[in-house]
């Protein structure tokens, strides 16, 4: 595996060598490592204005296979540490840093973080120094937030191993679809990660402002129960424990070009992945096959058994009786298309009813009459003829 450091927007870096790229297996997307690290610095109530620097790099992600890095060129130099460079107090930095973190995970292209960056160290990095592991020991009773965002890290690894949907397609639209980018007024984004079988899906929702939302209305693809897999606020993260109980159930209302939608609560600065669970997309081609059944059904003759102590004498006698039945309705049907026709007055072609009330002629405004009204005509007058 080779992997190129490269900065310029010289093309088909990571394209084989055949079709004239250069034969890396990855590069790194200096573009959305700059971009996101300016939005990021922004105080939460500015975003809105820079919200395009958050989802710019969608427009060209896949023309590369990109690794998404925050490398060791971003915390030396007085740039500060990953920690350091997000808005606010202790709290907000820390919770900036786990929604973009998750945000980065669930972006397409594979990840690249600096040693330190893990558990959210204060310091730069020194060559001449080492890693502040001493802040990872107990904050008094509890764990301190760099334990527990390391603990989001270790999670966030563990949740993209076991899920196709977040590394399989990294490098093809198929496996990313914005649900919506717009909402820049909220600094809120969302959007599907699919694998490469679209067996796999995850919906990640992103608030990018201090701001719990209630309610915000979310259209997803699929009917049923959606687990909340990982939200950045959990309390074990060291968040306010702001989330959705767990789980959430779609709603047959619109939203978003889509005719189903979930009812969520996002919490302040925080990252939401959602998984449609498998038992509930079951239960819905349950549903869909029970309905086909029941409309089956519903066109189907039904019979009725009667069943008595007989063993049976009933039933056989209801059969016979079916039986006899159908056999005198085929004898009458039988009979009547042996019989001669009769003719109705109102059965009568035009023609033949006019003669009838005395008329001497066919109007000019009637139709010439068919082959079939002339021969029924004419057998109608020959049987109507009076003898002498």
């Amino acid at each position: 595996m080779t992997i190129a450091e490269e900065s310029t927007a010289w093309p088909l870096v990571s394209r084989p060598t055949y079709v004239g790229g250069l034969g890396f297996t990855l590069k790194w997307n200096m573009g959305w490592m700059h971009d996101i690290l300016e939005y990021f610095a922004h105080d939460p109530i500015h975003r809105r204005f820079h919200h395009k620097a958050l989802t710019f790099s969608m427009m060209y992600a896949f023309s590369e296979n990109f690794v998404l890095p925050f490398s060791h060129d971003e915390v030396v130099h007085l740039k500060g540490s990953m920690l350091n460079k997000m808005p606010g107090d202790a709290w907000q930095k820390f919770a900036t840093l786990r929604a973009l973190y998750t945000y980065m995970f669930a972006h397409p292209g594979k990840k690249l973080m600096f040693m330190g960056d893990e558990f959210g160290q204060w310091a730069e990095w020194n060559y001449a120094g080492w890693l502040q592991w001493y802040l990872l020991g107990p904050a008094g009773d509890a764990p301190s937030l760099h334990a527990q965002l390391q603990t989001l890290v270790r999670d966030l690894h563990a949740l993209l191993r076991s899920s196709p949907a977040l590394y399989e397609v990294d490098f093809e639209p198929t496996g990313f679809e914005w649900i919506d980018c717009n909402d820049a007024d909220s600094s809120v984004i969302s959007f599907l990660r699919m694998s490469a079988d679209r067996q796999d899906m995850v919906i990640v929702v992103c608030n990018f402002t201090p701001v719990p939302r209630y309610g915000y209305r979310v259209g997803v693809p699929v009917a049923g129960n959606y687990t909340e897999v990982l939200n950045t606020d959990a309390a074990v993260y060291g968040g306010g424990n702001v989330g959705n109980m767990g789980s959430v159930v779609s709603e047959p209302i619109a939203a978003h070009g889509r005719t189903l939608s979930l009812s969520l609560t996002l919490p302040p600065l925080a990252t939401l992945v959602l998984r449609p669970s498998k038992p509930a997309i079951a239960s819905d081609a349950v549903r869909v096959t029970a309905s086909a059944l029941a409309h089956r059904d519903e066109t189907k003759p039904t019979t009725t058994t009667v069943r008595d102590g007989t063993g049976g004498a009933s039933a056989r006698a209801a059969a016979s009786a079916r039986v006899r039945t159908s056999s005198r309705r085929r004898a009458e049907r039988a009979a009547d298309a042996s019989a001669p026709p009769v003719a109705r007055a109102d059965d009568r072609p035009p023609q033949v009813r006019q003669r009838g009330r005395g008329a001497t002629a066919t109007p000019r405004t009637a139709q010439r009459p068919t082959r079939r009204e002339a021969s029924s005509a004419g057998a109608l007058a020959r049987r109507t003829r009076p003898t002498t």
